[in-house]
């Protein structure tokens, strides 16, 4: 999971990208969404991007 923040024209976005190999459990989810939530609550961004492969685990 990365994330990074742009400024253009006084305006903050932020763009995440994330890999999540199905087979990491739920460990690996609950680092995910802890990470995105923790990018949310800081309420600086216009917008944000998240981008990736969030593949789900059919065990």
């Amino acid at each position: 999971m990365l994330s990074i923040s742009l400024k253009a024209n006084n305006t903050n976005y932020c763009i995440s990208v994330c890999y999540r190999v199905g087979t990491l459990g739920e460990q690996n989810l609950a680092e995910i969404d802890r990470h995105l939530r923790k990018v949310v609550s800081q309420k600086k961004f216009k917008a944000h991007f998240v981008i990736g492969d969030f593949k789900a685990s059919l065990q």
